[in-house]
């Protein structure tokens, strides 16, 4: 999200290099490493006489079952259509917090980030080989994003305390000019776009209540102002090819939805409406990809919930509520224009893309 709201300062990627070594299901949000050198493959000589091929029997998906991401503390889980844990994929150090988390369609490559919960929020955002353990931070930032393919990543940087620098190091893989703010770059030719901090003065939240939404190709985005209640949104068009500013256009161009995020799912993209501090909303809303903007279909308003997180994965649409009575948090699917509680919340949920074997 994109905004300094009283409410919350939820942040994304976390600033520290430690040095620790990895177990295979834990993680640890340690230092830089590289990815280790995979030997060629042995080349072999097929004669013209040959008239067999041999094809590669297609993968397994490696974490089968599994439809969505739940974040807690210090870990990121990998959860099954009824919120149960299938496996834990990541666990960080004592003393960070994850913030973010996106599982790429290989279900073997995950991006995250992790905060000590302090400004300046220049929180790491790592790219990990669940494989191999192969650990790289890739960026420090306040939040991050990834188009469906993994090619390009979205930085959001916190606003600087001067408008003469970010306050967030570079790595030697992502290079930032001292008044971006927000930028999308591609990972394959380096080439990047950006915003100068000076026209987007409000960069620097983040977290549950606000990630800025990506277009699965990458070429759009949706950010939100909750510095006022209730949130409003705005669209960013994204230049082709990379290199020219992004476009920012006005607020109120995006969905009129209240949200401080949408994420995309296979039918629509959702939002839950945050509401403002006096006049709470509790409404799941759904629009058409082809045209973000407007009031879209309110799916369900629940009466004592307060819904956060939103999740629509290939096996239903899942949302993190609270009551406002009793303050327990669980995970509900929305189903028959209903909500469905099912197991107890976690902080956060991300939905898992189905698994396409490489």
């Amino acid at each position: 999200m994109i905004g300094t709201r009283p409410r919350a300062l939820a942040v994304s990627l976390g600033l520290a290099l430690t040095i620790g070594a990895c177990s295979s299901s834990k993680h640890a949000n340690g230092p830089t490493s590289s990815v280790p050198s995979v030997p060629s493959s042995t080349t072999v000589t097929i004669t013209a006489q040959s008239t067999t091929s041999s094809t590669q029997p297609a993968t397994a998906d490696p974490i089968p079952g599994a439809v969505m991401l739940g974040i807690r503390d210090r870990t990121i889980d990998a959860l099954d259509a009824q919120g149960h844990k299938v496996k834990t994929l990541v666990t960080v150090f004592a003393g960070r917090q994850v913030e973010n988390a996106r599982l790429l369609a290989d279900h073997e490559t995950i991006w995250y980030s992790t905060s000590q919960g302090a400004p300046p929020h220049c929180n790491e955002v790592v790219q990990l080989d669940l494989r191999t353990n192969a650990r790289v931070v890739e960026a420090y930032a306040n939040d991050f994003t990834l188009s469906a393919d993994g090619s390009r990543l979205l930085l959001v940087w916190p606003k600087p305390i001067s408008d003469t620098a970010t306050t967030c190091p570079e790595t030697p893989a992502i290079k930032i000019s001292g008044h971006d703010a927000i930028a999308v770059r591609d990972l394959r030719t380096g080439a990047q776009s950006a915003v100068d901090v000076n026209a987007y003065p409000t960069a620097g939240t983040g977290g549950p209540y606000g990630h800025v939404w990506m277009s699965p190709a990458g070429d759009q985005l949706v950010d939100s102002s909750c510095t006022n209640d209730p949130c409003v949104m705005r669209s960013i068009t994204v230049p082709t090819p990379l290199g020219a500013p992004l476009v920012m256009h006005a607020f109120g161009s995006g969905p009129q939805c209240g949200c401080g995020t949408i994420v995309t799912g296979r039918d629509g993209v959702y939002g839950v409406d945050i509401g403002s501090l006096d006049h709470p909303q509790t409404r799941l809303r759904r629009y058409d990809p082809a045209q973000l903007s407007g009031p879209g279909t309110v799916l369900a308003s629940p009466a004592g919930v307060t819904l956060s997180s939103v999740a629509p994965t290939t096996a239903g649409v899942y949302v993190l509520g609270r009551s406002q009575t009793t303050k327990v948090g669980y995970l509900y699917r929305f189903s028959a224009g209903a909500l469905e509680q099912l197991a107890p919340a976690y902080r956060e949920v991300f939905p898992v893309a189905p698994y396409l074997a490489t």
